[in-house]
């Protein structure tokens, strides 16, 4: 009875929250937009900068000609993502290849901007959970900025700077 319980809770609580949802954050690096081009614009070096990954490759091309990428971890779980958009130096885009995966469908928009002499990075996520289970999971276990805040501290972690973020 007390999972049940907790199952309706969670799908309930889920409910309250929409199912798409947009989210902001951005922080200051003290590098120049061509120190943080190079390693977004370049979706194989995905796995230097996130921990969790254990390496990528692109797999192909979507019926559009956008190229997919697919992130294994050290349990050879599979992240499928497409490249959107790409405008060198400024801006790379990309959505989720295959929301059957994880439940979500989404994307995740890196802007470059240069701000005196280091750079501003905006992280724009959307995300669309139908399932109000999922829903209520995601919010229990990460919260509407977490993901957002933790691709921009593992950016700064692996381009060793100390960075402020600030939500939108």
């Amino acid at each position: 009875m007390g999972l049940s319980f907790t199952i309706v809770g969670i799908y309930a609580w889920g409910r309250s929250f929409p199912e798409d949802e947009v989210v902001r954050s951005e922080a200051q690096f003290d590098l120049p937009p061509d120190a943080l081009w190079e390693v977004l614009g370049d979706p194989s070096r995905r796995a230097e900068w996130r921990p969790s990954v254990d390496r990528v490759g692109r797999i192909d091309d979507d019926a559009q000609g956008r190229a997919v990428w697919r992130e294994l971890d050290d349990d050879e779980d599979r992240f499928d993502f497409r490249v959107e958009v790409a405008d060198p130096g400024r801006r790379i885009g990309i959505a989720i290849a295959a929301p059957d995966q994880i439940g979500i469908e989404g994307g995740w928009d890196y802007e470059i901007e240069p701000n005196g002499s280091g750079s501003r990075l905006v992280v724009t996520e959307s995300r669309r959970i139908e399932n109000p289970l999922w829903r209520g999971l995601y919010h229990l276990t990460r919260g509407s900025h977490t993901t957002v805040d933790q691709e921009l501290d593992m950016l700064a972690t692996f381009l060793e700077t100390e960075i402020r973020i600030e939500h939108r």
